[in-house]
């Protein structure tokens, strides 16, 4: 069984980082949406805590949205717990960049977290058997590659997830040209990380929506 991410529509629970440093974690932020490489010299410019806006509700979850949008998930800021998660059903497989952060106007107090580029990319979306939202971009040319749609099934091949926990769509290549590929922001995850996501852990910003798997 299987899962694809997508966020939740209530900003009860978005949390993003503030002031000066946007546009430079704007540019990190937009290298691991679209699953490239981390610029090491980037993310040093960043401050340590990262100031976060506090959730309307409750504290801070144990993921983290990259509050930008920016298609179902892309990326995850993640707590400790989820990061032995991960590393325990896929050891070695993802990358977990440390950094502290901060509630905006709060005590004081910083949290350990973990931007998680996740880079592990599977095209397992059997598409004739899918349901799509297709359209086209408002600058000339640039096509807006098929997404998930929730008012149908979404079908995927089991023979390329098997074994498999956390993975995205499709990595984006980088520019030029300036394209996306098909589910490059759409995360999607095993049922094991599912139950460990909604039991074990605050995952508020986001919901789980099974796909058939064959």
């Amino acid at each position: 069984m299987a899962y694809w991410i997508d966020e939740v529509p209530s900003m009860d629970y978005r949390v993003g980082p503030l002031g000066k440093d946007q546009d430079t974690y704007r540019q990190i932020y937009q290298r691991v949406q679209s699953g490239w490489p981390i610029d090491w010299d980037e993310l040093r410019k960043l401050p340590n805590p990262i100031p976060v806006n506090k959730p309307r509700k409750g504290s801070l979850p144990d993921v983290l949205g990259g509050g930008y949008g920016g298609g179902s998930t892309a990326p995850w800021i993640v707590s400790e717990k989820v990061k032995v998660i991960l590393d325990r059903l896929e050891p070695g497989v993802h990358t977990f960049i440390p950094f502290g952060v901060s509630i905006h106007n709060g005590d004081g107090t910083i949290f350990d977290y973990y931007l998680l580029n996740l880079t592990q990319a599977i095209d397992a979306v059997i598409r004739s058997e899918t349901r799509l939202n297709v359209g086209f971009g408002h600058e000339p040319g640039f096509e807006i590659p098929p997404s998930l749609s929730q008012m149908g099934d979404c079908t995927l091949d089991g023979t390329l997830i098997a074994g498999k926990h956390l993975w995205r769509g499709s990595i984006r290549p980088i520019p030029p040209p300036a394209v996306l590929t098909p589910f490059c922001n759409q995360y999607f995850c095993s049922d094991e990380l599912v139950h460990e996501l909604m039991n074990n852990v605050n995952a508020k910003r986001y919901h789980f929506i099974r796909c058939i798997v064959k």
